[in-house]
């Protein structure tokens, strides 16, 4: 799940922040460029792939979501509550609140509460 080589390179730089915002909410916004930042500190490659108003859709660069280790949905599902959580923005992860309940489905998907 961590590549800080491929955070580091050329490819990644422009990947990360490229996908346009269109009438998405500015909370919205901001988190997908906070997580994006956050990912990239710990050294997960990760870009925002869609923007609708109320939603952001925020993928791995390097891994399909069926690569992922086991722990990768519960450390993704955790980066993106605790950087909603700290910033008091309104925000879940594919519109369910439980960790057990996450899927391969509702891996990507952040919603506006």
């Amino acid at each position: 799940m961590r590549n800080p080589e491929y955070c580091a390179s050329r490819e990644y730089r422009k990947k990360e922040h490229c996908a346009p915002v269109g009438r998405a909410e500015p909370q919205l916004i901001e988190f997908a460029r906070k997580f994006v930042m956050r990912c990239k500190k710990i050294g997960i490659p990760v870009y925002v792939s869609i923007y609708t108003q109320n939603t952001v859709c925020i993928e791995h660069c390097t891994l399909n979501f069926l690569e992922l280790p086991p722990k990768g949905f519960e450390i993704f599902g955790h980066l993106g509550k605790e950087m909603a959580d700290q910033n008091q923005m309104p925000i879940v992860w594919g519109g369910t609140n439980a960790p057990d309940t996450w899927s391969i489905d509702q891996a990507s998907p952040w919603l506006m509460k």
